[in-house]
Formats: structure tokens, C-alpha cells, sequence
């Protein structure tokens, strides 16, 4: 870190309530309410997976991202860490992935996250796990909030794997409570 940088982060404060009032006045919208699609108009948002051996739960994870309520563009990156079951044939035949690359051995989802975010093509870079299905309004959240001095962090609520008939993972109806995660704030 340079010292320009060091005194630039010291000297700034890491108060939210002004850019959350500042997105509610500009928008007329609640920061802890799901997005309408219309306020991420032309906001673009490239989503990168890295994912490893999850062929049970990818196409969930993909069908979710396809049916995304946001009026901006969307690319979706899939990074594959040299699976060794069909999560890469998964991605290959999903039209909602833009782009997939099959790393050659496992490099870790830290190399396969700085990969797709070399290939992201959006100013705002998603990141997502191989295994989160994201409710329909998550990247028009993220597009509409989006800023060049905001990193936004989202939130995680885990459920316990439930396998379908078809032996795949089922996937929980219901959204979350955005308000009830503190690194929302």
C-alpha cells in the first residue's frame, strides 16, 4: 500500500448513513428493500464463479442468475479450477454463461476469482460462489448502488444441502431479510 493511499484511507471515515441516505434521496427507494429492475437501467454487472466439482448444484445457481430482475446488462464468468466431474459441461451448455474457462489443474478459487475479474468487461465485478442461488433481485441491488468509492459486501444466508428426487440440490423458496445480515450495513 502506498502512503498515499495509507492517508487517504486513515483520513476517510467508514460511515454508511451517508451514502445510504444519499442513495434513498437520489432513487426514492429503501436501501434494505429489493431493487426494482428499472433502477439498474443501464448499469452493466459482470458476475464471476469460480467453481470446482459442483455439477449438483450449478445449474441452479445458473437458472438464477438467468432470471435476474435488472434492466442492466449482464455478463456471467464461469471459472472452472480443473473439476474433475461435469461443472464445466454445466457451464459450457447454460446460455446465461457469457464466459467459461477450464483452468488446466487446481489453482484455487483465489486465482479463479482474479482470472474472471481480469476477463470482467462491467465496471462492477459480482462475485459469486459455485453454490449460491441468488434471489432475483440481487444484481440490480448491486448495479443500482454500485459507486467508485463504495465496496459492497453481501450477505450469505446458509441452508443445509437438501438433495431433489432427481438426487441434485433443491433449492429454497422464500428471500432473505436484508435488513437481519449486519454486513448489509
Amino acid at each position: 500500500m502506498t502512503d498515499t493511499l495509507r492517508a487517504a484511507l486513515r483520513a476517510r471515515s467508514n460511515a454508511h448513513a451517508p451514502t445510504v441516505a444519499g442513495f434513498e434521496a437520489l432513487t426514492g427507494h429503501a436501501w434494505h428493500q429489493p431493487t426494482p429492475a428499472r433502477l439498474a437501467a443501464g448499469r452493466a454487472v459482470s458476475v464471476v464463479i469460480p467453481a470446482r466439482n459442483v455439477a449438483y448444484c450449478l445449474a441452479h445457481v445458473l437458472d438464477a442468475l438467468a432470471k435476474q430482475d435488472t434492466e442492466g446488462p449482464v455478463e456471467v464468468i464461469v471459472v472452472d479450477d480443473a473439476s474433475t466431474d461435469a461443472t464445466a459441461d454445466i457451464a459450457a451448455a447454460h446460455p446465461a454463461v457469457d464466459t467459461l474457462v477450464r483452468l488446466p489443474h487446481p489453482m484455487g478459487a483465489a486465482v479463479a476469482r482474479n482470472l474472471g475479474t481480469r476477463l470482467a468487461s462491467a465496471d462492477t465485478v459480482v462475485y459469486a460462489d459455485a453454490d449460491m442461488v441468488l434471489p432475483p433481485h440481487v444484481l440490480a441491488d448491486f448495479a443500482a448502488r454500485a459507486a467508485d468509492n463504495l465496496v459492497l459486501v453481501g450477505f450469505r444466508h446458509n441452508v443445509p444441502f437438501t438433495p431433489g428426487s432427481d438426487g441434485m440440490a433443491a433449492v429454497p423458496t422464500g428471500n432473505p431479510q436484508l435488513a437481519a445480515d449486519h454486513r448489509v450495513t
